[in-house]
């Protein structure tokens, strides 16, 4: 009797959990999103170089060694300034520069000057 009914659940239900299925017949709904993915690194890609990180830096400019460079005071820090001839203008002078900086050249790339 319990081989009947267990077999008599399985025949009811079994078309039933065959029948919903929840992905669609149609492949090109399924393309759409992983087009629009690919189309979205590219246009990413174009406009990278545009998002530098700005920030601000101050200090005093001086020149060492031939080239213009901020010194932090408060991080005892020097950085090389990558515009030399806007530089040369605050010699000797305390500013703050909006900027962006390159860590790995640990250049500031100059942006404006503030006279401080």
């Amino acid at each position: 009797m319990n081989r009947f009914v267990s077999l008599l659940i399985v025949s009811v239900f079994a078309p039933a959990a065959f029948a919903q299925s929840p992905k669609t017949p149609y492949p090109s709904t399924e393309l759409q999103p992983q087009a629009m993915q690919s189309a979205a690194p590219d246009s990413a890609t174009a406009t990278d170089d545009s998002k530098e990180k700005v920030e601000m830096f101050s200090g005093k400019i001086a020149k060492i060694k031939g080239q213009y460079t901020l010194y932090d005071p408060a991080t005892e820090h020097r950085f090389l300034l990558d515009d030399q001839k806007t530089a040369a203008k605050y010699d000797r002078k305390s500013v703050a520069i909006s900027g962006s900086l390159d860590a790995t050249t640990n250049t500031i790339h100059i942006r404006k000057v503030f006279r401080g």
